[in-house]
């Protein structure tokens, strides 16, 4: 297959953006995304191939700039498949890094990530996908150093010839970071803290701690044409810290336009 050039835009809704715990306001903010990517495979027998994938974007905050930030990064992913019928599982592992710029200096940094996946259809109309990983975050302050390892699985379902409804679930453990005022209750648990630098009032702290998370993904997919279509999906994200009671939640909603070119 050849180059693909592929385009997203998206509108959405996060409504704890500072992932304040439980017990304090919540601030949500609207945010504007533009991705962009290109990918192209490999091959390497009758078997494998790798396929290379260089990608960039920007995420922009309305009301809380100091999120807005820039990325960038490549990935290498090695398929197998053992044969070429329909239901045959495709095994692969995947190596990823990326760069963050933020308006909040502390949070610049880098990204790595080793996933090791399996893609298999199951029946003509509905598809599933797993992947085990291992992620880690360098930034500048150690609070923003962060390791998760990560379980998910995806199913797909070709409702029509053009919708496609689509259930995401991702457990996580590891580091995560949430901002507050200063609070005892996070303070005797956090692993790092520092002034946050994109709080507009200056007066709250951004906390590493270990928790355990849960991502649930509900999506609608409608394909306006062969390549372009239309992504509805919501998200709520559950982050309970690791022996002391804490927890935050998080609702996410996105309207998104992808294309490939």
């Amino acid at each position: 297959n050849p180059l693909s050039l592929n385009v997203e835009f998206a509108l959405g809704r996060d409504s704890n953006v500072w992932r304040v715990p439980e017990g304090w306001t919540r601030f949500s903010d609207r945010i504007l995304s533009l991705q962009v990517s290109a990918s192209g495979p490999v091959p390497i027998s009758k078997h494998t191939r790798v396929v290379l994938l260089g990608f960039a974007g920007e995420d922009r905050y309305k009301t809380y700039g100091g999120l807005t930030h820039t990325s960038y990064g490549i990935q290498a992913e090695f398929q197998y498949r053992a044969a070429g019928t329909y239901t045959a599982p495709i095994w692969s592992l995947a190596l990823r890094t990326s760069g963050e710029q933020y308006k909040s200096d502390l949070r610049d940094g880098y990204r790595r990530s080793l996933a090791f996946t399996v893609r298999k259809p199951i029946t003509d109309r509905i598809s599933s996908f797993a992947a085990l990983a291992v992620l880690k975050r360098d930034g500048r302050s150690e609070v923003f150093d962060t390791s998760e390892t990560s379980l998910r699985g995806n199913l797909d379902y070709s409702a029509t010839r053009r919708a496609t409804i689509y259930l995401g679930l991702d457990l996580r453990r590891g580091d995560v970071v949430s901002s507050a005022p200063p609070w005892l209750s996070y303070i005797d648990v956090a692993k790092a803290i520092v002034p946050d630098d994109a709080f507009p009032a200056g007066t709250w702290y951004a906390y590493k701690v270990k928790a355990n998370t849960r991502l649930g993904t509900l999506g609608f997919n409608y394909a306006l044409a062969t390549r372009h279509a239309l992504d509805v999906s919501l998200r709520r994200v559950q982050s309970t810290v690791a022996g002391a009671g804490l927890r935050y939640v998080v609702n996410q909603a996105s309207l998104a336009y992808l294309g490939r070119f």
